[in-house]
């Protein structure tokens, strides 16, 4: 059953969170189709149940929850080679694995853990953005490539500098915001 926070809002305008910038998700798409971020908390609301399932399961779930139409639920990605809502719940789910929100137990198949757990019970979160995940170390550790200072061997000062900066932002010790107008002050920008 949607989530009438989430599913069957066109009012509803969402925000994306993307390098400090605040986007309307009505910005980003005009297909009626749910985004990467928007299927997101629908993914962690339906694997709080608590079940292992497969992606083509989570898939199918995804797509009753924001009830999508026979035709939207046979829309493909720009290549033509996948559906557009697995490919959105798939990329979703990589990135929510990565932010430790989900895990793999077995490739092909997919559970929630307990952080994505206490994420759904949290009755002040309705939608997750790139913002919220950047806030998750793991997460912002992958979404940036970053190394330990220590891990950069031959790396120039600028290299280095770039790295620490990295580090502090997984760390949760500066903002996405601070991270973008340091970095901006590193390549030479104001």
């Amino acid at each position: 059953m949607p989530n009438p926070a989430i599913a069957g809002r066109p009012d509803r305008v969402d925000a994306v969170h993307m390098l400090g910038v605040l986007l309307p998700a009505a910005m980003l798409r005009d297909d009626g189709m749910p985004g990467m971020y928007e299927v997101m908390y629908p993914i962690l609301e339906i694997c709080s149940d608590g079940r292992i399932r497969n992606g083509d399961v989570l898939t199918h779930e995804v797509a009753d929850w924001f009830e999508l139409t026979p035709e939207q639920r046979l829309v493909t990605t720009r290549g033509g080679n996948q559906l557009q809502i697995k490919d959105r719940t798939l990329w979703a789910v990589t990135h929510m694995c990565r932010a430790e929100l989900l895990y793999k137990p077995r490739r092909g198949l997919i559970s929630i853990t307990e952080a994505g757990t206490r994420l759904v019970k949290d009755d002040d979160v309705l939608s997750i953005t790139s913002h919220h995940l950047m806030t998750i170390p793991s997460y912002a550790r992958w979404k940036l490539h970053g190394a330990a200072p220590n891990a950069v061997q031959d790396a120039s000062q600028e290299e280095r500098q770039l790295s620490i900066l990295k580090m502090r932002l997984a760390r949760g010790e500066m903002t996405v915001e601070e991270y973008v107008r340091v970095k901006a002050v590193l390549d030479g920008g104001s």
